[in-house]
């Protein structure tokens, strides 16, 4: 047997990610704060690594296969590991003051953000069946984790077990696709693969294979009608991690799904057979997605709702094969939704009795006037308005459409946001509107959260704890969010006003998808 060969220049970003993941778990041994610290310095610098490294191979141009024909690094996986790093470090910080009961107060966080991630970046560049599976598991089994890792919280378990037994699902018959996709074809590599799918003979196989396919990747993807799930998961689960669940495991999933159904079976007659699958479920999530969200009184479940609608708008890029306009607004999803819950998150800390209701919101702009402009311009990023990166991508997509004679599908797409101002509207109000007297002399009062067995408040929101302890609202703006919020928000802004730079790396992108250099 011969012995793979690993290009580990080419493997950095995918090292690194791996390796911060171990040095957090053992820093997060050591005891006191200072274990928990040095287990979140590591997470920070690692992302930051992987990072800079992905930065500098798209700079060299580089595509080659880094683990025999496995694993391959190409601009498009190299976009995957910068959105899917960025996601883990906001992840990090996010949770690294957040998490109120102590046994989530070591490494174990950071390093199953990092190991989450070090999946992802492994499902983005994979070139073969059983790599897209192990990093299809090293994504999952992490997150299911992290949903349930606030232990005195009902709504935080029943989050993991739910994400648990619907991921199980997602992945078995995900599995099942890959298995059929083999047996049919008799290789593992999506090239060789490519030049066997469209064999008549063959169909008997590959056709449920990819109906099996698109049901098990349209789980992670959140699609409809396989959304159940998101909703209560992401309300459920720590803010931090679900700020990190959102756009990394979509950018993973979208990318690893392009090059599945782009390279490995885009033969004309098995993308008959997937393109209206696509354009089908892509309509019925802008359509569920956006109806979904309107009235929801939680922004947790208001963004899950929405995450919805947004894989719907992806997936439709995917449908025409539209890879550049996909990964523009893939990006612009990614800064506008990390800048929401960036601010969601500091609100949970400055007024947990109220969690992530979207009434904490009130009076933001009189209290915290950089939290209500980066909340503005992340809700309106996801509306998709003008100046915003958002407008650009959505405008990209529906382009696509257009030209491959899916203006219906454009139509609805513009449809569909119009409904989303309806619900993301109301929070930017409630952040604008001049807070009454009443509410301002409630605000100056203690506020009772609630406590876990430890004696700690628990402030991830939605708390369920057993006694009522008083504890005064922080006075400062926790630094950590602001630099999330603020970077991200830039960059929402930036994609609008100077699109250019994000469309012609979009394009740099898909065209490495399909070994164009």
């Amino acid at each position: 047997m011969k012995t793979p060969t690993f290009d580990w220049e080419a493997l950095a970003p995918i090292v690194a990610l791996g390796g911060g993941m171990v040095v957090a778990l053992v820093l997060g041994l050591l005891p006191g704060r200072g274990g928990r610290f040095l287990a979140v310095l590591s997470g920070v610098i690692a992302t930051g690594i992987a990072i800079g490294a992905a930065v500098l191979l798209w700079n060299h141009g580089v595509q080659r296969e880094a683990i025999a024909r496995s694993v391959v690094i190409d601009r498009a996986s190299l976009a995957a590991i910068v959105i899917a790093s960025g996601s883990a470090l906001t992840g990090i910080l996010l949770a690294a003051r957040a998490h109120g009961t102590e046994d989530a107060g070591h490494g174990e966080t950071t390093a199953l953000i990092l190991a989450s991630a070090f999946g992802m970046a492994i499902l983005a560049s994979a070139n073969d069946l059983v790599t897209i599976f192990l990093g299809l598991e090293m994504l999952s089994i992490p997150l299911y984790v992290l949903c349930a890792s606030h232990v005195d919280r009902t709504a935080s378990l029943e989050s993991g077990l739910k994400y648990l037994i619907l991921g199980s699902v997602g992945s078995a018959t995900a599995l099942m696709g890959l298995a059929l996709l083999y047996g049919a074809t008799g290789s593992m590599y999506l090239p060789d693969i490519a030049r066997t799918a469209g064999d008549s003979d063959l169909q008997g196989l590959i056709y449920p294979g990819v109906a099996l396919l698109i049901a098990g990747f349209g789980f992670k993807l959140s699609l409809a009608p396989l959304h159940q799930w998101t909703p209560d998961v992401y309300d459920g689960a720590p803010t931090a991690v679900t700020a990190f669940m959102s756009v990394a495991t979509k950018t993973a999933a979208l990318v690893v799904t392009a090059r599945l159904l782009l390279v490995g079976l885009g033969a004309e007659d098995v993308r008959d057979l997937w393109e209206p699958i696509l354009l089908t479920l892509a309509a019925a999530s802008i359509i569920i997605g956006n109806v979904g969200a309107l009235g929801q009184p939680g922004m947790k479940r208001l963004m899950g709702y929405s995450s919805i609608a947004q894989a719907g708008y992806l997936v439709a890029a995917l449908a025409v094969g539209a890879v550049g306009a996909l990964l523009a607004y893939l990006a612009a999803y990614a800064v506008s939704t990390l800048t929401v819950f960036a601010v969601v998150s500091a609100r949970e800390s400055e007024r947990p009795e109220l969690g992530d209701d979207i009434s904490a919101l009130d009076g933001l702009a009189k209290e915290r006037p950089l939290l209500a402009w980066l909340g503005t311009l992340g809700l309106f990023g996801l509306a998709g308005l003008p100046l915003t990166a958002g407008f650009f991508g959505k405008v990209a997509v529906a382009g696509a459409l257009v030209n491959a004679d899916k203006a219906w599908l454009a139509v609805l797409i513009l449809i569909g946001s119009i409904i989303s101002l309806a619900y993301y509207a109301p929070p930017v109000i409630r952040m604008w509107r001049t807070v009454g007297p009443d509410a301002e002399e409630a605000s100056d009062e203690p506020i009772s959260v609630t406590s876990t067995p430890s004696g700690a408040p628990n402030l991830a929101g939605g708390a369920t704890g057993s006694a009522g302890v008083v504890a005064p609202v922080p006075t400062g703006l926790r630094w950590e969010v602001a630099l999330i919020g603020t970077v991200a928000a830039a960059l929402v802004l930036a994609g609008g006003l100077y699109p250019d730079p994000l469309l012609n790396l979009a394009t740099e992108a898909s065209a490495a998808l399909f070994g164009v250099q």
